[in-house]
């Protein structure tokens, strides 16, 4: 009981940090990071004078809270045959044993949707271990597409040309963006690096952002991606990590990894794996007006083909630029005192 108290503690904390965050829209761990403290910050001040208050109250009318507190308890903690007489709980062990197993379950529900409604409203670990954005600063029209290399080697030459047509014309209607390049962010991994270096080299080329991402399972291909870059662009250092589709790569010794290596680790804000779900991109759009990550997996090479050209459809219908995470995702200002 001790254990599930404190992770219901600690989950519900969680949680409503996360909630605010998701609220104010936190853009990267830094602002994750005020916020919270923002929020710590006015809990304490708003929860400790009502604490000092609700004393004050039981202090004047503890007699009469005993009374419901007893009438409560009976409704509550009563077994099958255990009953309240007089303030004092008439049952055998085997009731008390009952009685506390339903109170473990009922915890033990409340731990599990806790920590299930972090995981869906932000990605703790790492925001806690790195740096890690999940969208850009909304309204500024532009949109970040990301795409794993895995997935994007299997086009053909042809069909990569209609893409990067369809990709050249998705201009900003409204001129704010009209001199930014519409490209992709392209996820690759060591393995990808060593097989493939000619065709990254020529993705980079044509202006697309090389984006480095795990191998596998293990967090050491990280590094020896971050190395293998370095040397296949002369000494150039990538900027973003990308977390993947797998749990594997969100876990916090890989967050730990990328900011001991100064990069900023990328996650999404739409998850696309077919054309239907493309469709959902529609509501992100109109509700923040760009600032978007949209991450588009599949496991058929014609299948990321026909997702990107939609995603690309409702970026040009909505006048929105397909840009780096770069631009999509600032810097935050450094303060310096």
């Amino acid at each position: 009981m001790i254990f599930l108290i404190g992770a219901l503690v600690a989950s519900t904390a969680s949680a409503s940090f996360a909630g605010v965050a998701d609220v104010w829209y936190a853009v990267g761990s830094g602002q994750f990071q005020m916020i919270s403290l923002d929020t710590a910050g006015i809990g304490f001040y708003f929860v400790l004078p009502l604490s000092i208050l609700s004393l004050r109250f039981v202090e004047k009318y503890g007699d009469w809270l005993d009374y419901v507190q007893e009438k409560f308890s009976a409704l509550i903690v009563s077994g099958p045959t255990g009953v309240y007489f007089n303030g004092v709980l008439d049952a055998n062990e085997e009731d008390a044993i009952w009685v506390y197993m339903r109170l473990a379950v009922l915890m033990l529900m409340n731990v599990i949707m806790g920590i299930t409604m972090v995981n869906s409203l932000c990605p703790l670990s790492g925001y806690l271990f790195g740096r890690t954005y999940t969208h850009g600063q909304p309204y500024t029209g532009k949109i970040a597409v990301c795409v794993d290399y895995a997935c994007f080697k299997s086009i053909t030459e042809t069909e990569r040309n209609g893409l990067f047509k369809i990709l050249n014309a998705a201009k900003s209607k409204d001129g704010k963006n009209k001199d930014i390049k519409a490209v992709l962010n392209i996820n690759v991994s060591s393995t990808d690096l060593a097989e493939h270096k000619e065709d990254i080299q020529k993705l980079r080329k044509e202006g697309h952002e090389i984006v480095i991402t795990i191998d596998g399972s293990s967090v050491n291909s990280i590094n020896v991606a971050y190395q293998s870059y370095a040397t296949i662009f002369d000494g150039a250092s990538p900027t973003w990590y990308h977390t993947g589709h797998n749990m594997s790569g969100s876990v916090p010794r890989c967050h730990s990894m990328t900011s001991m290596l100064e990069l900023r680790s990328a996650m999404w804000s739409n998850y696309i794996t077919s054309v239907k779900d493309a469709e959902s991109l529609k509501e992100g759009l109109e509700k923040h007006r760009g600032g978007s990550f949209v991450y588009v997996h599949a496991s058929q090479s014609c299948d990321v083909l026909a997702i990107l050209k939609r995603v690309l459809e409702l970026l040009e219908d909505a006048s929105f630029v397909p840009a780096s995470l770069t631009l999509v995702a600032k810097e935050d200002n450094t303060m310096v005192l």
